[in-house]
């Protein structure tokens, strides 16, 4: 599942806005609403995974604790979360399967499917903040106009061309 930075960063263009109709511009504002509506729903289901899980992982380390077993040794890598380390995110897809039987699982089991999930996060979120970029492009753009690439690049990487948060 693992792929190349390239392959998980791939950005689809947008056409060329200026010959775009009122009629293409709608359907086009209307097909990335659809996805970023589809992409914000796998985005919450995958927190709501995350967050279940997390809570049983700290469950188990707080009966470890009241029992005086000793925690887990983890390496300072163990905690880091590689931002946009994710493979191809199934946007369309919103079941994520049965919940796994926690009991069956290891704590190291239960961290790594932990881990694997805020990595898909990573690339959900990612693919949902281009998406809103290019939605607020397309509403916005005026045929003729230039486009404004720096206040694009702030607009995707702060969420807001103001650089404040949205």
């Amino acid at each position: 599942m693992s792929t190349s930075p390239d392959e998980r960063l791939n950005v689809e263009l947008l056409p060329d806005l200026d010959h775009l109709d009122d009629e293409q511009k709608a359907e086009l504002i209307a097909r990335l609403e659809d996805e970023e509506s589809q992409t914000s729903l796998r985005r919450r289901m995958l927190h709501g995974r995350i967050d279940f899980l997390r809570k049983e992982y700290e469950e188990r380390l707080k009966i470890r604790i009241a029992s005086g077993q000793p925690l887990p040794a983890l390496d300072p890598k163990d905690l880091d979360r590689p931002i946009f380390d994710a493979g191809e995110a199934p946007i369309d897809e919103h079941d994520l399967g049965p919940m796994p039987d926690l009991e069956a699982l290891s704590d190291e089991e239960l961290r790594a499917m932990i881990k694997e999930l805020e990595a898909e996060e990573d690339g959900v979120s990612f693919h949902r903040r281009v998406l809103q970029g290019h939605l607020d492009i397309v509403r916005t753009y005026r045929p003729g106009d230039p486009l404004d690439v720096a206040a694009l690049a702030k607009m995707l990487s702060s969420g807001h061309p103001s650089g404040g948060p949205r």
